[in-house]
């Protein structure tokens, strides 16, 4: 059995990255964690002159400045510059929430869940109808323990945007890692219907799937993934598992 094998919640990979570029909040599928369109009243940075490559500017900068450096740091796998620069930034703009956002990102990846946390739930606070923000907060509830905050989390992303796979995603990750089977492969079900592209929902509903004893669809759904990702350790892992269906079931040992 595999039961424990799952890729990663979404928002936390790819998620902050794409919210706090854009105003979000409607129901839109078009990308993995941004349901934009909905007006806030909050907004993001606005646009400058730095592009993707260039060199620090020298001199005073402004805040979306110092925001857009601090995402290419974490592009770049470098949080702890980050974090810097987003605190710069929040020197200049310190009711902006996407900053706040950001800032619990790069916590997030230097493994400093407390101020994370503390990050996130100021972003929360500040733009309480983004749903993007709930679902990012609810994961570090998870790193927590904090089952049911993160469930609360997960419902108010779903109320405010009710497709949006993200939510349905990551609330099907807790389910699966909690050996609440049923409830993962409904809410996995929905973030495919949702957004059918996504490749990580397939796999978890493969591994859902194998816990269920349903190998066939377990299979018709790891070949769904990897028609869908471009990760070479996922789909390595892929084949490795459709190796291993393949052969059958494997006898537990008594």
């Amino acid at each position: 059995m595999t039961q424990n094998i799952s890729l990663p919640a979404i928002v936390i990979v790819l998620g902050f990255f794409v919210a706090l570029t854009a105003c979000s909040g409607g129901d839109s599928q078009t990308k993995t964690t941004d349901p934009s369109s909905a007006a806030v009243t909050s907004e993001p940075p606005a646009t400058s002159n730095f592009k993707e490559g260039d060199s620090e500017p020298h001199g005073q900068l402004d805040a979306v400045t110092l925001f857009e450096i601090g995402l290419r740091h974490m592009r770049e796998g470098h949080p702890q510059a980050a974090v810097e620069h987003f605190d710069r930034a929040l020197a200049l703009e310190a009711s902006n929430p996407r900053l706040y956002d950001a800032r619990s990102s790069a916590l997030f990846a230097l493994g400093k869940f407390t101020e994370a946390l503390k990050a996130s739930e100021a972003a929360v606070k500040l733009l309480p109808e983004d749903p993007g923000l709930h679902v990012n907060r609810g994961l570090l509830y998870v790193e927590f323990g904090r089952k049911k905050e993160a469930l609360a989390d997960y419902a108010e992303a779903l109320r405010l945007s009710p497709s949006y796979a993200a939510a349905f995603y990551n609330r099907g990750v807790l389910h699966f890692n909690l050996a609440e089977n049923e409830d993962a492969l409904t809410d996995f079900n929905a973030a495919i219907q949702a957004q059918p592209e996504l490749a990580n929902p397939y796999f978890n509903r493969a591994m859902v799937q194998e816990t269920l004893g349903d190998l066939e669809a377990a299979k018709a759904d790891m070949i769904l993934f990897l028609e869908r990702t471009t990760n070479d350790d996922h789909q390595n892992l892929a084949h490795t598992l459709l190796k291993r269906w393949a052969e059958g079931p494997v006898m537990e040992e008594q």
